[in-house]
């Protein structure tokens, strides 16, 4: 009988010494051993790497690795050179795993003829924001379940795809700051790949109580929106192959965002319309940037 495939687990991390004790703790009582820990420290100036260096003399399943690019997907790309793995699996600094999490997340691959797997998230902080950022990424992740278990969405945070596939498709992106895994997805959409959605597998999320963050994130978001836009825009483009993610980038969007705000005041209440009133806003300035961007330069040549 054959040893079932190995699995690289990477942690990608920048000044995440307030929650990295807890992911790594989570992360580490699993109920399926064969796998390897790889962390990558993208040049934390805080706690970060004497806590891998304390956590990596304690297992010896733990590589730290150190990426001087800063950049998330620059991270993972460091922690995908030194896998050894057959499955890559991701979670992110700033959760908390559940202890059969690599067993049921890697369980469609190994199994059974999937290439990808995604899981679900909630929320472990319980302020406004946190509420509502819950709330908001879950109507995005209903909207894009598909039939047979199918999900058009990736994250992250609790993701597994197989490792020959993803050098197929080619790595992270690391000239996009955020929404590489968004440009991910849309590279495996072209392959006809599809995901697999585990939706009762949940990863405990810390969302930060933090409203300039918020406005930071919401406008960096829009604005690689738009980068990962125009990388494909041949392929957004075709009227099949629309994306909600993208959606900001038509102008009925823009005309029709103030009547979907008066509509999500019924639909979801008053909290969840002050949400998207400041993330839908902030997104589209950061597409209007991005846009702007992009004109400029082709402009330039």
């Amino acid at each position: 009988m054959m040893n079932p495939p190995r699995i690289s687990l990477i942690i990608p991390v920048r000044n995440g010494d307030r929650t990295l004790r807890d992911c790594l703790d989570s992360c580490l009582n699993q109920n399926f051993n064969d796998y390897e820990l790889i962390i990558v420290d993208n040049l934390s100036s805080d706690g970060t790497g004497d806590i891998i260096r304390e956590y990596e003399k304690k297992d010896k399943r733990i590589k730290h690795v150190v990426e001087e690019k800063i950049g998330r997907g620059s991270a993972r790309n460091s922690g995908i050179a030194k896998a050894k793995g057959d499955i890559i699996t991701w979670t992110d600094a700033d959760c908390v795993v559940p202890e059969d999490w690599l067993e049921r997340l890697t369980y469609p691959i190994r199994k059974t003829c999937v290439d990808v797997v995604q899981g679900n998230e909630e929320s472990i902080s319980d302020g406004f924001l946190s509420r509502e950022a819950q709330k908001a990424g879950q109507r995005h992740i209903r909207a894009h379940i598909l039939e047979d278990d199918m999900i058009d969405h990736i994250d992250t945070k609790n993701l597994a795809i197989k490792t020959v596939l993803l050098k197929n498709v080619g790595s992270f992106d690391p000239n996009l700051k955020a929404l590489e895994d968004f440009d991910l997805k849309i590279r495996l959409k072209k392959r006809g790949i599809k995901i697999y959605y585990v939706e009762d597998l949940s990863v405990k999320h810390h969302h930060r109580e933090d409203l300039l963050h918020l406005f930071q994130t919401r406008f960096e978001q829009g604005y690689w929106a738009a980068k990962v836009y125009f990388k494909h825009m041949n392929f957004f483009n075709e009227s099949k192959h629309k994306d909600n993610t993208i959606r900001s980038m038509y102008p009925l969007d823009f005309l029709m965002f103030p009547i979907h705000l008066i509509l999500s005041i019924r639909k979801y209440g008053i909290s969840s319309f002050i949400f998207e009133t400041i993330t839908g806003i902030m997104w589209r300035m950061g597409n209007i940037k991005g846009r702007f961007d992009y004109c400029r330069k082709k402009k330039g040549g």
